[in-house]
């Protein structure tokens, strides 16, 4: 969602703002992205607090892989609130974190995902370079097929672990207690502000640990939406996970995040869903 490798309206949200004008044109359509780097579900309640002032009327939760080590070391990341400028007057100046994450790269030998893991407590995760969506070379090809291994290696790590305390109020076992705590708690708030919500589940991922796992989490948080608020038309979880395959260099450099095309793709395939969820009465 945050658009990692592409211009901002090469990103899903002003994707879908043009899919959903092409082919809804009744009404005007706008997309407003809120998503943010290394943000996982637990910012979700906090960003939609802070721009609440922007009177939107459905809010999408797109999100997943950030929080895939679960319950294990929970992602509680929430970039803006980092700044007093942005707690105090809801401006998030972009120079300060461009600085810090420069120096944090310097101290990390260039591994600025490993800073980040490192300020949460988890274990070193799968490296992204941005330039890896535009090169062509065989030296490229080479580190995004690295990429691919190493989360296949991550994901074989997390695999086999639960964390004690098998079960949430919610009815969501372990190792998912947390994200589902998150979503939920986002719903809800956009539901009691007058909001509708279509939670929506991200594209597979390409290796058979990180699927398994993927679909673990995304099974578990679809009950979840079924549980609490299938009395309400309002809340629709929609998933995504077949509409790009994430194998295919040509939608996904490093099996994971997406290229132009496959944002293209990911945007089509949600415009019927925020459709049908916009129009609930």
């Amino acid at each position: 969602m945050f658009g990692y490798g592409a211009t901002w309206e090469e990103a899903i949200p002003a994707l879908l703002e043009r899919d959903l004008n092409q082919r809804f044109p009744e009404r005007k359509w706008r997309g407003l992205n809120l998503g943010y780097n290394t943000e996982g579900a637990f910012a979700f309640l906090p960003n939609l607090k802070a721009f609440e002032h922007l009177d939107y009327d459905v809010v999408g939760l797109y999100e997943g892989y950030n929080d895939m080590v679960g319950d294990e070391g929970p992602n509680y990341v929430v970039v803006r609130e980092q700044s007093p400028i942005f707690r105090a007057t809801g401006y998030f100046p972009i120079l300060p974190l461009a600085l810090r994450e420069k120096a944090m790269a310097l101290r990390s030998g260039g591994d600025l995902d490993a800073s980040y893991s490192a300020t949460r407590g988890v274990p070193p995760k799968t490296v992204f370079r941005p330039g890896a969506a535009s090169r062509t070379s065989a030296g490229a090809l080479e580190a995004a097929a690295a990429i691919a291994d190493s989360m296949g290696r991550q994901f074989e790590h997390l695999s086999n672990k639960t964390v004690p305390g098998t079960t949430s109020e919610l009815g969501c076992p372990s190792p998912w207690v947390s994200y589902c705590d998150s979503v939920s708690r986002a719903v809800r708030y956009a539901l009691d502000h007058g909001k509708r919500v279509l939670v929506v589940g991200q594209p597979q991922p390409a290796d058979a640990q990180g699927r398994a796992r993927h679909e673990s989490q995304q099974r578990t948080l679809a009950e979840m939406i079924a549980r609490q608020f299938g009395h309400e038309p309002r809340v629709a979880y929609f998933s995504v996970a077949t509409a790009v395959d994430l194998a295919d260099r040509n939608v996904s450099f490093d099996q994971m995040h997406l290229s132009v095309a496959g944002n293209r793709l990911v945007a089509a395939a949600m415009a019927d869903a925020i459709h049908r969820v916009a129009l609930t009465p």
